[in-house]
C-alpha cells in the first residue's frame, strides 16, 4: 500500500482504514446445522416429511404475536414486496410521515430468499442454496464460485471480485474517493491461531476462523492484508522498471532448495496461462491453493487417477513459480500469494501480452 501512496501522493489528501459496517446476528449454533435440526425435530416428534407444515405453523404464530404488538402500539404492519429494498429507509419514511420519534415505528414483513432443507432418498437433511456462477465457472474438487464483474454506475465505476461468497472490490466513489473494500461472509477457508473452543488451556493451533465476535481481530488482519495486496498490484501497473528488467531473470534457470528450476517462458501459452490464473483478483482475498489453480487450468478431472496427475503437474508449476520468487507460501497453510516482485513482473508481462503491436511501436518511437 505504501508504494501505491508514494506513487500517487500528489493526488491523495488522506487515507482511512476501518470497518464500513459490522452486522451482528444471533445464531442458535446447536440448531443451525442438519444434525441439530434432526435432533430438535425428533425431540418435538415432527417427521421430516412434515417439516414444511411445522415451520409454516411456527411462522404464523410469530406473525400473529408480532401483529398483536403492533396493534397494541397503534402502529402499522407493512408488507415490503421488494426484498432488496432497504428496510431502514422504509422505516425512516414512515417515522417522518407519522411523526414518530420514539418507540415502535412499524412492523415490516417480506418474503426473502433463504437456506432450506431437502429430504433425499436416504431421509438425510442437507442444506440447499448453492448457485452455479453465470461466468467464471470452475470444476473438480473446487467447491465455490469465482466471479469478477465490472459495473459503471452514476456514482462511479466498480470492479468486484468474488470467491466463495467473499468479495474484494474497488470503486471510485463519487469520482473523488478510491475505495478498496474486502467483505467476508464465508470464513470456512480462513484460519486463526487459537485454542479449541471450551478448552482455555488447550494447545494453540491454526484452526478454522469463526464468525463470532471473538475472531474479529483476525478478520481485520485478513481484510487489511487483502486490501494492501490489491493496492500494491495497482501500483505495480505503473512500475518504472523496463519489461526487460522484469522478465530477463525469469527467462533463465535458477537453483532453488538445491535443485535446478527451468526458465520461464512468459510468452508461451502454458506459462502465460499459469501467470493469468495466479493473478486473478479474487485470490487477493485469501490466496490460492493447488486445487484452485488445477480447476481453472484443467477443468473437471474425468477420474481420480487423472485428478492426481493434474495435481502433481500443478505442484511442479507452483514450485517453479516459487523458485523464481513470483509467489510465496502462506505460513501454516496450503495457500500461496504473489510476492511484491511477483506482482510487478506478472502485471507487466500480462499487460505486454495483451498490448497491440501498433501501440508498442508507437511507444518505442
Amino acid at each position: 500500500m505504501n508504494e501505491f501512496i508514494m506513487r500517487h501522493q500528489k493526488s491523495i489528501r488522506g487515507v482511512l482504514s476501518g470497518f464500513d459496517r459490522i452486522r451482528f446476528r444471533g445464531t442458535l449454533r446447536w440448531l443451525a446445522n442438519t444434525a441439530g435440526m434432526k435432533n430438535f425435530l425428533w425431540t418435538v416428534q415432527v417427521l421430516l416429511k412434515h417439516f414444511g407444515v411445522y415451520s409454516m405453523d411456527i411462522t404464523n404464530q410469530i406473525k400473529a404475536a408480532t401483529a398483536e404488538i403492533a396493534e397494541a402500539a397503534g402502529r402499522p404492519v407493512v408488507y415490503v414486496n421488494n426484498s432488496p429494498e432497504r428496510k431502514e429507509e422504509i422505516a425512516r419514511q414512515i417515522a417522518k410521515q407519522d411523526g414518530v420519534t420514539e418507540g415502535l415505528i412499524a412492523v415490516l414483513t417480506s418474503v426473502e430468499p433463504c437456506l432450506s432443507y431437502e429430504v433425499g432418498p436416504n431421509a438425510m437433511l442437507r442444506f440447499l442454496g448453492k448457485k452455479l456462477p453465470m461466468h467464471g465457472g470452475v470444476h473438480g474438487n473446487f467447491e465455490g464460485e469465482v466471479i469478477t464483474d465490472l459495473k459503471t454506475r452514476p456514482e462511479g465505476m466498480r470492479l468486484k471480485h468474488t470467491l466463495n461468497h467473499n468479495s474484494l472490490k474497488m470503486y471510485n466513489k463519487q469520482h473523488s474517493v478510491l475505495r478498496i473494500e474486502t467483505t467476508i461472509n464465508n470464513t470456512r477457508d480462513m484460519k486463526i491461531n487459537r485454542r479449541p473452543e471450551g478448552e482455555p488451556e488447550g494447545k494453540l493451533a491454526w484452526r478454522r476462523l469463526r464468525k463470532g465476535v471473538a475472531d474479529i481481530p483476525r478478520r481485520v488482519e485478513i481484510s487489511q492484508a487483502a486490501n494492501e495486496r490489491y493496492l500494491e498490484s495497482l501500483a505495480a501497473v505503473e512500475t518504472d522498471a523496463s519489461l526487460n528488467q522484469l522478465t530477463k531473470p525469469l527467462c533463465q534457470p535458477v537453483m532453488w532448495q538445491g535443485r535446478r528450476a527451468r526458465a520461464l517462458n512468459p510468452w508461451a501459452v502454458a506459462d502465460g496461462r499459469l501467470l493469468e490464473i495466479i493473478n486473478h483478483g479474487e485470490f487477493m482475498i485469501n490466496g490460492f491453493r493447488n486445487r484452485d489453480v488445477r480447476a481453472l487450468l484443467y477443468g473437471e478431472a474425468g477420474n481420480p487417477k487423472e485428478e492426481r496427475r493434474q495435481s502433481a503437474a500443478v505442484t511442479r508449476s507452483l514450485r517453479l513459480l516459487r523458485a523464481h520468487k513470483l509467489i510465496k507460501k502462506v505460513p501454516k497453510t496450503h495457500r500461496y500469494v504473489l510476492t511484491q516482485q511477483g506482482v510487478k513482473s506478472v502485471t507487466a508481462i500480462l499487460s505486454a501480452r495483451e498490448a497491440r503491436a501498433a501501440k508498442l511501436t508507437q511507444l518505442a518511437g
